[in-house]
């Protein structure tokens, strides 16, 4: 049974053992690097998911899979412009790809953006993640060298509008 559902206060452990798994399997995906985020302290963990779990600032959101944690993906709203958000740490186990999770996770991503009055979501790409970037593109997200984001140089930036 597939549950994709938002963060909750509390969950600080459950999140920061998702996050961790994402950055040792996929360390080139990622801005962040497991070992600069294991460091982090607990009242850290804590505050990020505590921030994630309410409000319609930011969101994050967990995959299932009978009931085992399997993936996530996180949305902030931008400073600069508060109709856009940029979309985080997306990222799904291996062993579950290439099943629709990811286009699952990303609906719910976009529903809970619509109905908290964003008009578009930004993601950062790092340079050679191909599959990443053919996912984005199929899903919508268009090339835009306009938005600037908290990413490496040469990350692709790729925006989508929020229907």
């Amino acid at each position: 049974m597939v549950e994709i559902r938002r963060i909750k206060i509390g969950e600080a452990g459950l999140y920061k053992q998702v996050r961790l798994d994402s950055l040792k399997e996929s360390p080139e995906a990622f801005g962040s690097t497991y070992d600069e985020s294991v460091q982090r302290s607990s009242e850290s963990w804590i505050k990020q998911v505590d921030q994630s779990a309410t409000g319609s600032d930011r969101a994050t959101f967990l995959v299932f899979v009978d009931r085992q944690p399997v993936g996530l993906a996180a949305l902030y709203r931008m400073e600069k412009d508060d109709k856009m958000g940029e979309l985080l740490q997306v990222w799904i186990a291996p062993v579950y790809r290439r099943q629709g999770l990811a286009l699952k996770l990303m609906t719910t991503v976009f529903e809970w953006a619509k109905k908290n009055n964003f008009h578009s979501v930004a993601a950062g790409i790092m340079s050679g993640n191909q599959s990443a970037m053919s996912f984005y593109l199929n899903i919508g997200f268009k090339p835009d060298m306009r938005v600037v984001l908290n990413c490496p140089c040469d990350a692709a930036i790729l925006v989508r509008d929020i229907k």
